[in-house]
């Protein structure tokens, strides 16, 4: 069988698995979130205008400070807001998943073992550790 069939069945098997769906209706509900893609615009908004202030005024400026201030303030309002908690966990828990699913393919390819939450292996060629 050649390989990149090989890889499209696993995408597949991937593709069903409960936390892919679990990120695909996470997305499905933030891309319809209409206050949280407003916050998000909002964000990005005054992101800008940071970056002018800080560009044009210094880091130091009350207008840099208070903005940097409200950025945060808004960041954490993102945040808090549940259609954006759900995407987030969803997200975190499809990247974990991925980083084990390619460890073990890297594992079987090269015969070493990843580094993992659970410690180093002790080569860090591959992680350039």
């Amino acid at each position: 069988m050649e390989i990149f069939e090989l890889a499209r069945q696993l995408g597949e098997a991937i593709k069903e698995d409960e936390r892919v769906i679990r990120l695909n209706r996470a997305t499905l509900a933030y891309e319809s979130d209409v206050e949280l893609l407003k916050k998000i615009s909002e964000y990005n908004d005054l992101s800008k205008k940071l970056a002018d202030a800080f560009e044009t005024d210094g880091k130091d400026s009350d207008l840099v400070k208070e903005l940097g201030f409200k950025l945060k303030e808004l960041y954490t309002e993102i945040m808090e807001i549940p259609t954006m908690v759900e995407f987030t966990e969803a997200k975190e828990a499809v990247d974990k998943f991925m980083e084990q699913v390619n460890g073990e393919v890297m594992y079987t390819v090269t015969g070493t073992r990843p580094c993992s939450e659970s410690g180093c292996n002790g080569d860090c060629s591959h992680c350039h550790g």
